[in-house]
């Protein structure tokens, strides 16, 4: 009895143990916020044709044990990085992909000229196989006719259900149901992004629309909606005479996976969201 015993407290304890790293794993996850850090750049000179594009993000997470960098000028590059070693790096694999295809690329062989169907030792005389060809072709062309009348058909067909299904989304929208929906939908992404927007954006913005009209509607849209809520340290200079987009930005922040679980736990528990989701399966 004290040998059972003595191993049910063994199994209690690593049972005890195993369990209580899944919980700091988990708080891990849901606590540690995920840091990233941007930079954004695009050169627009006069003198050149094309526009200098380059782009640059890094995301650390858990005290930097795992790192992501993406990096952008002509393609793109993914590197993924878990302590010391690296786990991932698209510019290796896309060396191996070159490489393979330069050995895989078949050889050229001589190929004999392949006879023209129709063609017969004697030009003078008329084959069989070009009135089988003629009569092929009279019967191809009605075909081809049937087939773009149905073509017309199945495109009728197509848009009035299509008519149909759009007025059904529409008496959704306008349901009882959809209005808590989007009640709640609109908290949660005002969460969302008081919790998870970038809390540092630095630089300067030159942009301008070939139509003046547009890049004052631009210049309004962002000093009336987006830096009231935002507040972001960036100079904007609007260009009213050409179009132009020249920026150097800076982007840091950090996302926790735990305001994004809140909020889906929400939406995922909601009456409302649920009988919505109902409705549009049953379309």
């Amino acid at each position: 009895m004290e040998t059972v015993l003595l191993i049910l407290k063994i199994a209690g304890i690593i049972l005890a143990a195993v369990l209580g790293i899944l919980i700091a794993g988990l708080i891990c996850v849901l606590s540690v916020p995920v840091r990233y850090r941007g930079d954004l750049s695009v050169a627009d000179a006069k003198e050149q044709e094309k526009k200098t594009v380059s782009a640059y993000l890094r995301a650390v997470w858990l005290w930097r044990l795992v790192r992501i960098h993406v990096s952008w000028e002509e393609t793109v590059r993914v590197r993924i990085k878990l302590l010391f070693f690296t786990v991932m790096d698209t510019a290796g694999e896309k060396k191996e992909r070159g490489e393979r295809k330069g050995k895989s690329r078949p050889k050229k062989s001589d190929e004999k000229p392949e006879e023209k169907p129709g063609e017969s030792a004697d030009t003078g005389k008329v084959s069989s196989e070009d009135t089988a060809g003629e009569s092929e072709r009279v019967s191809s062309e009605s075909k081809g006719k049937n087939n773009i009348l149905q073509t017309i058909r199945n495109f009728c067909d197509k848009l009035r259900r299509a008519v149909e299904k759009t007025e059904s989304f529409l008496e959704i929208w306008n349901g009882e149901h959809m209005a808590g929906g989007r009640s709640l939908l609109g908290r949660e992404l005002r969460y969302l992004l008081r919790h998870s927007k970038p809390r540092k954006l630095t630089g300067y913005l030159r942009f301008g629309f070939e139509d003046p009209s547009t890049t004052g509607y631009a210049l309004a849209l962002y000093y009336g909606v987006v830096y009231p809520i935002w507040c972001p340290n960036l100079s904007l200079e609007p260009d009213f005479e050409r179009q132009v987009l020249d920026c150097h930005i800076r982007i840091k922040g950090r996302i926790r996976a735990w305001h994004f679980l809140k909020s889906g736990c929400k939406l995922f528990f909601s009456r409302d969201i649920r009988r919505v989701i109902e409705d549009i399966r049953k379309l």
